[in-house]
């Protein structure tokens, strides 16, 4: 079997040392390869397994821990470029992405984000998180954003508050996926709107929580477009924090109409020996 290499993605950075973010092994399989023993034997909780690579791009399939696939990684995609050494067009079971590396970091191009309504009213949703009225940030609305294939909802409330949250699951796996909204965003943005914390949490898809979401964050761009003039914009996030795991991701977008254009997700990657 071929070697692994294991990768941090979207690490923050603590006192002097990077932790947190995601781990990612990726190898290069063979015709016959186990992916899903190869993915096991791997120890990492999620595995790149790179079938092809040509001019194109890389072809790559992705497994968890447990053995079973993962159809698409964005966070993935962002560790097979650094493997492979170059931004790339990386082909996966279900979809693609072209990453780019740029400033220091790789980047996952998110398309395009913006509002839509948030399907309940604020009060059933505020009750599923288990969020007071108080900790409710009254300045921003709560609404979906994200595209229209898959929007995430978006609750912003006040940082102190954000730690803190133990959601009703049961209650709010309910009415996501009754609602068919991918997942429910809790934001704390600061005082111009360039940096966001968030936590992210899709229940009634067997996340509990996720800590390091590129789509996630360019659902927060989306939601952020009507409020800003046309224009070039950044936005720097921390999630993760509340599960012990810190993630660092940056994001860079163009708002024209109240809508977040050629939004892209990027963080950095390094190998961990």
């Amino acid at each position: 079997m071929s070697e692994f290499k294991q990768y941090r993605v979207f690490g923050a950075l603590i006192g002097l040392s990077v932790t947190g973010g995601k781990r990612v092994a990726v190898m290069d399989a063979s015709s016959d390869t186990d992916f899903a023993a190869a993915a096991t034997a791997s120890g990492a909780p999620l595995t790149a397994l790179i079938v092809a690579r040509d001019d194109q791009g890389v072809t790559v399939r992705f497994f968890k821990k447990d053995g079973s696939e993962k159809l698409e990684s964005d966070s993935g995609a962002l560790v097979v470029a650094h493997h492979i050494g170059a931004g790339c067009r990386v082909v996966m079971t279900d979809g693609e992405l072209t990453v780019k590396l740029e400033d220091g970091a790789y980047w996952s191009g998110q398309g395009e984000h913006h509002v839509l309504p948030a399907k309940r009213p604020e009060a059933e949703w505020l009750e599923a998180l288990q969020i007071a009225q108080p900790q409710l940030d009254t300045a921003l609305e709560v609404l979906c954003a994200g595209s229209l294939a898959k929007h995430n909802l978006i609750v912003p409330i006040w940082d102190d508050a954000l730690n803190r949250l133990k959601p009703d699951w049961d209650l709010l796996s309910n009415r996501l996926e009754e609602s068919g909204i991918n997942g429910a965003i809790v934001a704390a943005f600061g005082a111009n709107r360039s940096h966001v914390n968030f936590r992210f949490f899709a229940p009634h898809k067997g996340l509990r929580e996720d800590n390091a979401g590129s789509y996630s964050l360019a659902s927060l761009c989306g939601y952020l477009a009507p409020l800003a003039v046309n224009g070039v914009y950044n936005l720097s996030a921390g999630q993760g924090y509340a599960t012990g795991k810190p993630s660092s991701l940056r994001a860079k977008y163009i708002v024209r109409d109240a809508t977040a254009l050629a939004v892209n997700v990027g963080g950095t990657v390094e190998e961990i020996l």
